[in-house]
């Protein structure tokens, strides 16, 4: 439970097998569930998923980040799952997040893991004040693609001022406090105990990602005793909806040879 007294919104999902996966999908800063859409449709019924609308969505609530570590909100997503998801597939700040909540043992972890563009940093000396800088100018940037990117099967059409100023209100809504929240998370990437997290993981990065870099994924899997590495051509910050057809192939080829299907 959150200190604002809320929980993260968890969608349950339609019919599907009694054998199907669990799998729980958790959005972005500033982000929402149809970039998932492009997932979805390709795995249909064959997956039963799980949809967190975490408040850092646009509209969502904007005092998400003044009462408690923003993990938690992940953690209540977690536990909403009936049973416990079988797979988590998070993106961006939803996967660092979900990379603290595993090394504390905050919840239990799933069977196979999939982080997407995740924020990482090996080593603190890899934060100084000139990266932290560039981090910072390059939020616009990133949340500008976000609104450019595909949404479900439809891509915007709004002009590059309309999405600029977008992209501004929602840097705004999400404030310093979220901010904070945002990068006290990714400064402490480099002390997380990622040795004894056994979870087959597979990480997604975009060839062309200027804030969460294909080289900070591969680091990252170099951490992780059971990490994978699949960087997409042509892919920036959002694969999911920038190369829809390869991420759904890569993402479905590692859950279906990763976790088992019940009879």
């Amino acid at each position: 439970m959150t200190g604002s007294g809320r929980r993260a919104a968890v969608r349950r999902p339609g019919a599907a097998g009694a054998g199907a996966p669990q799998v729980l999908l958790l959005h972005g800063l500033g982000g929402g569930n149809l970039a998932w859409a492009p997932l979805a449709a390709r795995v249909g019924d064959d997956w039963r998923l799980w949809e967190a609308l975490l408040p850092w969505a646009p509209g969502g609530d904007a005092t998400w980040s003044h009462h408690v570590p923003a993990s938690s909100w992940v953690a209540d997503a977690v536990r909403a799952v009936d049973g416990g998801p079988d797979v988590v597939v998070a993106h961006s700040f939803s996967a660092t997040l979900v990379l603290e909540l595993l090394t504390t043992a905050e919840v239990p972890p799933p069977k196979a893991l999939v982080l997407v563009a995740p924020f990482h940093r090996a080593r603190a000396e890899d934060f100084d004040r000139a990266s932290v800088a560039l981090s910072l100018a390059h939020v616009d940037a990133v949340l500008e693609e976000g609104l450019r990117a595909p949404r479900g099967d439809r891509a915007t059409r709004a002009s590059p001022e309309v999405v600029r100023r977008m992209g501004r209100w929602a840097r705004e809504r999400i404030g310093p406090y979220g901010w904070a929240r945002f990068f006290g998370s990714y400064l402490g990437t480099p002390f997380l105990d990622l040795a004894e997290l056994r979870t087959p993981t597979l990480v997604v990065a975009g060839e062309d990602d200027v804030a969460a870099t294909a080289e900070q994924c591969r680091e990252l899997t170099r951490r992780l005793p059971a990490g994978r590495v699949e960087v997409l051509a042509g892919c920036g910050h959002f694969p999911m909806t920038q190369a829809p057809v390869r991420f759904a192939e890569v993402v479905r080829g590692f859950v279906e040879s990763t976790v088992p299907v019940a009879a």
